[in-house]
């Protein structure tokens, strides 16, 4: 298994549904699970992260914006919301 840490934006295969069958499509996620869960169990718990920035952000939803100096860092293309 690949170790992830905890702050990590990375690309996982998210499932939907279109034209009545499941699909799959590399999105990107932040991880957000114990890494020490990691090492006892081979789950990992995810954030999903949306390119569609709405108008106004619920309580719980971030903001990565790039005028942020550290965006680079987030491998992200474009302003983006970590979702809840």
């Amino acid at each position: 298994m690949e170790k992830f840490s905890r702050g990590d934006i990375v690309l996982f295969p998210f499932p939907f549904i279109a034209s009545g069958t499941v699909q799959q499509k590399l999105r990107p996620a932040l991880i957000i699970s114990d890494p020490l869960a990691q090492r006892r169990y081979s789950d990992i718990i995810l954030m999903a992260i949306t390119s569609k920035v709405p108008t106004s952000l619920e309580a719980t939803e971030v903001l990565v914006d790039p005028s942020s100096p550290d965006f680079a860092r987030t491998g992200l293309a474009k302003a983006s919301v970590i979702k809840d």
